[in-house]
């Protein structure tokens, strides 16, 4: 009679191998409670911070697509975004307010399915962030819809 003898497991080995799993995780700068990386979660469709002329500024790649009424506008490299929305409704309206306050203001459809409000184009970052700047400084941050990080910069990739 052959008698197989395997090898259990004990309540010890697990202890030592969550130990050294954590003392690894330690090593590594990962936070041993979320298992995250020790910067945190990040988004992947957040917009980059990019620094310019010393101050920090939301920049995003995206392709837009004019959805107003008539001619679409000349678009530069950098459009400035001043809102988004999920109805093209919404953007157009506040895009024609813009507009009859002198900005040359339209609605975009984003490649990433939001309608947003462009308040300029610019065919600089320095000039887009400038502008950003100026109209962040006239209107409150209740007027700026939809964009978590404030005014957004998006670069149109021309």
């Amino acid at each position: 009679m052959l008698l197989l003898v395997g090898c259990k497991p004990t309540e010890r080995n697990y202890q030592a191998a969550y130990e050294a799993a954590q003392q690894k995780r330690q090593k590594e700068g990962v936070d041993p409670d979320m298992i995250l990386p020790a910067g945190g979660l990040q988004r992947l469709d957040a917009p980059k911070q990019v620094e310019v002329d010393g101050e920090k500024v939301n920049v995003k790649r995206l392709w837009m697509k004019y959805v107003g009424e008539g001619e679409a506008p000349s678009r530069s490299r950098y459009s400035v975004a001043v809102s988004r929305y999920k109805m093209p409704t919404n953007a157009k309206a506040q895009a024609a307010n813009l507009k009859a306050s002198g900005l040359p203001a339209y609605p975009a459809e984003g490649s990433d399915a939001y309608f947003y409000v462009v308040a300029g184009d610019y065919p600089d970052l320095p000039a887009a962030a400038s502008f950003a700047k100026e109209y962040a400084s006239g209107h409150p941050a209740s007027q700026i819809v939809g964009l978590e990080e404030g005014i957004l910069i998006i670069d149109n990739g021309n």
